[in-house]
């Protein structure tokens, strides 16, 4: 059956203390929504194919290699004066701070995928005649980009093994 995606969201959370690792973080995480977000990018990169034919074979042989989501997850927004603030505030505490993302996919399919990374500053959409002004929000994942079933998720953490 097919998964709606509407009430679908992307969070942040910023590890509580400088040098500390989400996943050995002591004190529950706090999520907060990035508002403003009108597109979610693939989060989870096709796996590449790393040929292993030998010479006495008769077709070609390959084995799974890594997947690869392309370097960043551009998520487009509104840009609006919140969004600038919550960009700021990232920057800001990436700086001796671990961040944390995940984009929540609400019922029927409930999953939760979730990643380290870091953000760049905001570009701009092109600029259209009665258009809304965009956004492009770029986040470099420095974790795989992993995901679970809401159900399966015991607290706030998903970082935690």
């Amino acid at each position: 059956m097919a998964q709606i995606t509407n009430g679908s969201v992307l969070e942040y959370t910023i590890a509580p203390t400088a040098g500390t690792k989400l996943e050995d973080s002591a004190t529950p995480l706090v999520w907060h929504e990035i508002e403003d977000v009108t597109n979610i990018p693939e989060l989870i990169g096709a796996t590449a194919a790393i040929e292993i034919t030998r010479i006495k074979d008769m077709s070609k042989l390959y084995m799974p290699g890594l997947a690869d989501n392309g370097g960043n997850l551009d998520f487009a927004c509104q840009f609006t004066p919140e969004l600038i603030a919550v960009v700021d505030e990232i920057l800001a505490a990436q700086v001796t701070k671990e961040i944390g993302f995940r984009v929540r996919v609400p019922l029927p399919a409930n999953v939760q995928f979730f990643f380290k990374g870091k953000v760049s500053k905001l570009t701009n959409e092109a600029i259209e005649s009665e258009g809304v002004l965009g956004a492009k929000l770029s986040i470099f994942s420095s974790s795989e980009v992993d995901f679970l079933s809401t159900e399966s998720v015991t607290d706030e953490n998903p970082f935690k093994g």
